[in-house]
């Protein structure tokens, strides 16, 4: 699941997410406990943002991984995976959340 979000082009990311992928990764998330799994699914996360990133810009609310997360019901999966006790998935988790879903709030200037 890693490599392949992680060596996969866009068209390939893309009939991926198509065939349920994303909701696999948040099912894996919301349902087990085992460490490497949970870093395995976060690191795909972490491939598919880049792959996207690398074909094109999208700002962070229109950005397709962002949008199939938030459907899946992924954010507060992501959130809570903070205060995991292992040190690699908050390194992980944090990363994500500051290079990929950090929504600017319109209203502040």
């Amino acid at each position: 699941m890693t490599n392949a979000c992680g060596n996969a082009n866009l068209a390939q990311l893309e009939f991926l997410i198509e065939k349920g992928l994303i909701d696999v990764i948040i099912d894996v998330l919301r349902n087990t406990e085992e460490t490497k799994l949970v870093i395995a699914c976060l690191e795909a996360i972490d491939n598919m943002y880049y792959t996207v990133k690398e074909e094109r810009d999208f700002p962070p609310n229109e950005n397709p991984i962002t949008i199939k997360i938030y459907e899946a019901g992924g954010f507060p999966l992501i959130e809570g995976l903070q205060s995991h006790p292992n040190r690699e998935v908050y390194d992980l988790v944090s990363k994500i959340i500051d290079q990929h879903l950090e929504v600017e709030d319109p209203n502040q200037s």
